[in-house]
């Protein structure tokens, strides 16, 4: 039996994507009707916030880094972010919405109430200030200015250099904080440290953290999920559907959408009381076969695409040794990251899938692996970061 499903597994039709691989498998054995349905493969969230903060610093004992982000037209928005020292990031917000949301993406998040003081206009002094008790009980008070108006100099694609994970972090506008920004955690103060490397004087001082306008933020995540499929459709039409649960809280609905002539989009639909990002694709039905040639995810009335050339094949034996280059794009025509993907076999029955930057330079050292297994009830999946020198090992 376990031979009839690699043999399966090896004629299903798979979808690949960056943000999202996307993989159709038919599973079936000599008892079994056969059963076709969708994987997402990745571990992987894109997220956009109207506003957003960050200070960098050395003197506290548990910290390194703080974030804020918030929509200025809906206050009860705001979320904040604890970094401590080994990278391990908490969530704090107002919101049981926000709170229950990421906890059931598997992160630490807990529900508080915060102070949050905002200029009413662009006429008023630039500063804001937060306030809050953090998981240690300990009063966390943060006062942020920029160092001057977030501009399309400080537009583009953000170096993010930490080790968990693989983050893709792009600004519409920004800007540095200022000097005027410290944060008081218990009894420590600690004040903004200046940024040399990128300040000008005497026209701009820099100070090491973020004030942007417009963040979009591709996270992929390092980690394993497990994938129960509850529902699948006996043909593939417009309206038909696939049901998963992680088991955890969260589930995931696809729906096939938009089928003309040879083509048609897989939509995610949206899950109730969650604002989650969703994803859709662009598949189209050719004399070679299905086949994906772009992949777009969706938060907040903005999207990240990934662009496929060629188009990527569905079917498994043509995905083993195929290579595409990918473009993943901000919006409709900023284009951030270049790239390959490939996929091989591993141990003879799971599909492994890498995703290789090529460029720009800072985003080249660091690529994805996933790893599926695909079983009768859904499919498992690992992913993890890898670095240039263990690439292919």
């Amino acid at each position: 039996m376990k031979k009839a499903i690699i043999q399966n597994l090896f004629l299903s039709f798979i979808i690949i994507t960056i943000a999202n691989i996307t993989i159709v498998a038919n599973i079936s054995d000599e008892k079994k009707e056969q059963l076709i349905f969708p994987i997402v493969p990745l571990i992987a969230e894109y997220e956009y916030t109207p506003f957003y903060f960050s200070q960098r610093f050395k003197e506290d004992e548990k910290y390194k880094m703080i974030e804020a982000m918030f929509d200025p037209k809906d206050p009860n928005s705001l979320e904040v972010v604890m970094m401590e020292k080994d990278g391990k990031r908490t969530y704090y917000s107002g919101s049981e919405k926000n709170v229950n949301q990421r906890k059931v993406s598997g992160l630490e998040a807990y529900l508080t109430k915060i102070s949050f003081k905002m200029p009413k206009d662009e006429t008023e002094q630039q500063i804001y200030g937060i306030g809050f008790a953090d998981k240690y009980k300990q009063p966390i008070i943060w006062r942020v200015s920029p160092t001057s108006k977030p501009s399309k100099y400080g537009e583009g694609l953000r170096d993010i250099p930490w080790k968990n994970n693989l983050y893709l972090e792009y600004v519409d506008l920004g800007s540095t904080i200022g000097a005027a920004t410290a944060i008081k955690i218990g009894e420590n103060v600690i004040e903004a440290e200046p940024w040399s490397e990128i300040s000008s004087p005497p026209y701009f001082y820099a100070y090491k953290g973020s004030f942007s306008v417009g963040r979009h933020l591709g996270i992929f995540f390092e980690g394993n999920e497990d994938w129960k499929l509850l529902y699948a459709p006996k043909e593939i039409k417009d309206g038909d559907v696939w049901k998963f649960s992680n088991g955890k809280g969260r589930y995931r609905v696809l729906q096939i959408a938009s089928q003309k002539g040879d083509s048609f989009t897989l939509n995610e639909l949206p899950a109730a009381n969650f604002n989650f990002p969703l994803k859709s694709m662009e598949i189209t039905n050719s004399t070679q076969g299905l086949a994906m040639n772009s992949m777009h995810l969706n938060h907040n009335s903005h999207k990240m695409q990934i662009e496929f050339k060629p188009a990527l094949p569905l079917e498994a034996d043509k995905l083993v040794g195929f290579k595409a280059d990918f473009t993943i794009t901000r919006g409709e025509d900023k284009k951030i990251v270049k790239g390959d993907i490939i996929g091989e076999l591993q141990d003879g029955k799971s599909v492994k899938l890498m995703w290789i930057p090529k460029s720009p330079k800072h985003v080249k050292s660091k690529s994805m692996e996933a790893v599926i297994d695909v079983h009768d009830k859904g499919y498992s999946i690992a992913t993890k970061t890898i670095d240039k020198q263990n690439r292919g090992k």
